[in-house]
């Protein structure tokens, strides 16, 4: 326990600006202890030490590198000329502005209750549902599509929105980051500083506009996800895939109804599961059938209501996954699988979607074949 008349505090000066010898006394400084002071549970004694400073300094770069990575794909995007109409915006656009307008009211009980550290625990979950599925699942868009095609700039629009609620929402923890990416901000925001700008709500649509239903279609959807990774990262293991786009998913719903949801959504759970392919089965044996049986995962009634996630209304409802190798050949630029490639001379290696995305940017661009040698080389 530390106690001032025994001289072991610790100074918030050598936390912030680090001591004599950097790597013994590291300088984490002033947004990371704010950041600490923050996380903790002021109700119970309080911990600090190099660890815990360490672990809360991670947290911080995570937290950077999302802000990062979100405003360096708006770079060329400005919201008074580019922005999409909410109403145009694909389901999972909308699915990912309905989690926003949920954190944000979390968010804004928990500071009026003082309760700060519900606000990082927030803010780390949100953070991790940003990192890995929203942008994860967008990288495809934001980096393969044509550059001021629809589908980038509705990635792009959802990505501004995010950024501009979560600064408001970072800036009384980590106000020197929050600043600084709000004065990096690619086009001139209507405020001098993040400060002026104060709370920004989410508006009405975000929730109104994707009802229950919907949202918990999404959940669901979002759960079979993991389960999909977790057949992918096994046939990693067995050098039987390596990236996911290599994979072609099979999914097999007991409910019917899930089933045929499912099967008429097909492309865009394709896009959210980042696979090539994906295939609704009629069977559990099918699965395994096109899979084999290492390769695979699944959900049952039990688990699914411990993860508050709807498969079906029986209580032996079952959704099982798999994955195996896509069909096809792999386009050159997009990496994903298809058997069509080649729909342009020009251009022998790329898919029906990037060859007129390329063939747009250069008319006269000509990449030829690369010889079997060249492959294998």
């Amino acid at each position: 326990k530390m106690s001032k008349s025994l001289g072991n505090v610790i100074d918030p000066k050598l936390i912030i600006e680090g001591g004599k010898n950097q790597k013994t006394d590291p300088a984490f400084g002033a947004d990371t202890l704010r950041l600490w002071v923050a996380s903790t549970d002021y109700t119970s004694d309080v911990l600090i030490g190099n660890n815990i400073l360490k672990q809360t300094s991670d947290s911080y770069r995570k937290l950077r590198g999302t802000l990062r990575f979100l405003m360096g794909n708006i770079g060329d995007f400005n919201p008074a000329t580019d922005a999409v109409p909410y109403e145009q915006l694909p389901s999972f656009d909308r699915y990912a502005l309905r989690r926003t307008a949920d954190m944000l009211a979390e968010m804004d009980r928990a500071y009026e209750t003082h309760q700060y550290s519900q606000v990082t625990a927030q803010l780390q979950s949100f953070t991790a549902y940003l990192s890995n599925v929203y942008l994860d699942a967008s990288k495809d868009r934001l980096y393969v599509e044509s550059p001021t095609g629809d589908a980038r700039r509705c990635a792009q629009t959802v990505i501004n929105e995010i950024v501009t609620r979560l600064l408001c929402v970072v800036a009384p923890i980590a106000p020197h980051m929050a600043e600084e990416a709000f004065t990096a901000l690619p086009y001139e925001p209507s405020d001098a500083s993040v400060f002026l700008r104060g709370w920004v709500d989410a508006p009405n649509e975000w929730t109104a506009g994707m009802d229950d239903e919907e949202a918990g279609f999404w959940a669901t959807a979002l759960a079979i996800r993991g389960e999909v990774n977790r057949a992918i990262e096994t046939a990693r293991g067995d050098k039987t895939l390596g990236a996911s786009l290599e994979a072609k998913a099979v999914i097999y719903a007991s409910d019917a109804a899930l089933a045929k949801t499912i099967e008429s959504r097909a492309e865009e759970l394709k896009q959210a599961f980042i696979v090539s392919q994906f295939e609704v089965v009629s069977s559990a044996d099918d699965v395994t059938a096109v899979c084999g049986t290492q390769c695979v995962s699944e959900i049952t009634a039990a688990q699914a209501k411990l993860d508050g996630i709807v498969i079906g209304m029986d209580d032996g409802a079952v959704v099982k996954v798999g994955v195996c190798k896509a069909d096809g050949a792999k386009c050159a630029r997009c990496w994903g699988y298809f058997g069509d490639l080649g729909s342009d001379d020009r251009h022998p290696e790329l898919c029906p979607r990037c060859t007129p995305i390329v063939i747009e940017k250069d008319p006269e661009l000509r990449v030829p074949a690369k010889k079997a040698e060249e492959v294998a080389a």
